[in-house]
């Protein structure tokens, strides 16, 4: 994994969660890792994303998450 990450460098490399109840951890290694993030979640649920704004550099919200299959 090392490998592959080196060939695109860190500061292009982001890692992406569907907010859930373990998104938050997952947040977490990544900042550790210097890595940065983005959140998918459903409208209604984005209040621990935005309170732990250190952890969430981007924040897409939608209705519904079926809604991550549309165009």
């Amino acid at each position: 994994m090392l490998k592959v990450l080196g060939r695109y460098g860190k500061r292009r490399v982001r890692i992406g969660v569907v907010g859930s109840h373990s998104a938050l951890d997952v947040l977490d290694g990544a900042r550790d890792e210097g890595l940065r993030t983005l959140v998918i979640c459903q409208k209604g649920r984005e209040g621990p994303y935005k309170r732990f704004r250190g952890l969430v550099d981007d924040l897409i919200v939608l209705d519904d998450f079926a809604d991550v299959l549309s165009d």
